[in-house]
């Protein structure tokens, strides 16, 4: 186990990228804790694009959002050496 952290501290970036892969698969597949704002704030950006644009708008914002994770993970990744 200490292994899986020394490597995950070294190699940070990966934990970036699952993160947006886990949130874009998530508006993908329509997972409820993903794509419903229940979780956001009344005045914050997720739920102005879910009044504005409804359930399919906030799914999008939230895939966009997942690859704009991957890709700050992975220029991250390459820049961050």
């Amino acid at each position: 186990m200490e292994n899986v952290v020394a490597y995950l501290k070294d190699h940070w970036q990966y934990v970036v990228i699952a993160g947006g892969g886990l949130t874009l698969l998530g508006a993908i597949f329509n997972w409820r804790w993903v794509t419903s704002p229940d979780g956001e704030r009344p005045n914050g950006p997720g739920r102005f694009i879910y009044d504005i644009f409804g359930q399919g708008g906030y799914r999008v914002f939230m895939g966009v959002l997942g690859v704009v994770i991957i890709a700050c993970g992975i220029f991250f990744l390459f820049v961050g050496r």
